[in-house]
């Protein structure tokens, strides 16, 4: 697991996105995913807007755990809906935890971070 998300960075995704918006003490993403996270949570809002984000964190890509009541298609909402977060998984493996950039490789399997990024001072 990685650091907990700065608080203010969590506010501001809290003012924004309310309940879709996770406990602060199920975030676990740095400072350069906060673009990506935030897309995520206007996309999912637009699209699904039933769906909740119950816990999100970085470990080596953005691990995302959700809750999608049934709609009456049964499993094959689940289906689409995994395939559409897919997307935002697919864009953390080369988007920088530290900066954002679209530069960012996987370290080790641990993080991912651009080479500019050092890991040692990469904080929340």
């Amino acid at each position: 697991m990685t650091d907990p998300i700065r608080p203010d960075l969590y506010l501001a995704l809290l003012a924004k996105h309310g309940d879709r918006m996770p406990p602060e003490s199920e975030v676990f993403i740095r400072e350069g995913w906060f673009a990506l996270v935030d897309r995520l949570l206007t996309d999912l809002t637009r699209d699904y807007p039933d769906a909740r984000i119950l816990a999100l964190t970085a470990a080596g890509w953005l691990h995302i755990d959700y809750s999608l009541p049934s709609d009456g298609r049964g499993w094959t909402r689940h289906v689409t809906f995994d395939r559409w977060l897919q997307t935002y998984i697919s864009e953390s493996l080369w988007t920088c935890e530290c900066c954002g950039s679209r530069h960012g490789r996987d370290r080790r399997g641990r993080r991912v971070i651009c080479d500019k990024c050092e890991p040692e001072t990469c904080n929340a």
